[in-house]
């Protein structure tokens, strides 16, 4: 099946592992300082590796397992941002024979971001890191979540040092989400 351009999909075992790469992976990757997750590198590897966060990690494997058990899909929209665009997008969590999930990713609509914002993911928390909700891509400042534009406009640089999360607002909406698809 030949998926739309601003699509890319992939397989999971019943173990998280990646299986097979579809739609535009690789020309995402390339896109965005990602040669070192093109499908060739990344098939056969655990999802999980390629997740940040201890609390996002936690997310997905609670997502994928809710998907399994109610042998139903779940849509989660989410921010996939670059520097100088915001992009969103829906992620849709199918559930396959024998365990597996195809995950399909697509891109609804992007916006220019005034301000170039650079974020650096952290390995650990510090004190001078800022926990990014993995979701919806706003940053904890000050126990206030805002858009990193926000953040930049106020502070007068764009360039953070993160951890990854998720924020209340998302969990709530996550939750709700989670509930309905297992029938509460």
């Amino acid at each position: 099946m030949q998926l739309p351009q601003n699509t890319l999909e992939y397989v999971l075992d019943q173990d998280n592992i990646i299986l097979a790469i579809g739609g535009a992976w690789d020309g995402f990757a390339a896109g965005n300082n990602g040669n070192h997750l093109t499908a060739d590198r990344v098939i056969g590897q655990p999802l999980l590796n390629f997740i940040s966060g201890k609390v996002t990690k936690q997310l997905w494997l609670d997502i994928f397992g809710k998907v399994r058990i109610a042998n139903a899909s779940a849509n989660i929209d989410f921010r996939c941002d670059a520097p100088t665009e915001k992009r969103f997008m829906r992620m849709t969590v199918k559930p396959e024979a024998h365990g597996q999930l195809r995950i399909t990713c697509q891109l609804l609509r992007q916006e220019p971001i005034a301000r170039p914002v650079l974020i650096t993911c952290a390995k650990e928390r510090s004190k001078q890191t800022l926990v990014r909700c993995s979701l919806c891509n706003r940053i904890n400042h000050q126990n206030i979540w805002q858009e990193a534009g926000q953040l930049a406009s106020a502070q007068g640089r764009g360039h953070w040092l993160v951890v990854y999360g998720i924020c209340p607002a998302c969990q709530e909406t996550l939750a709700n989400e989670m509930e309905a698809l297992v029938g509460g």
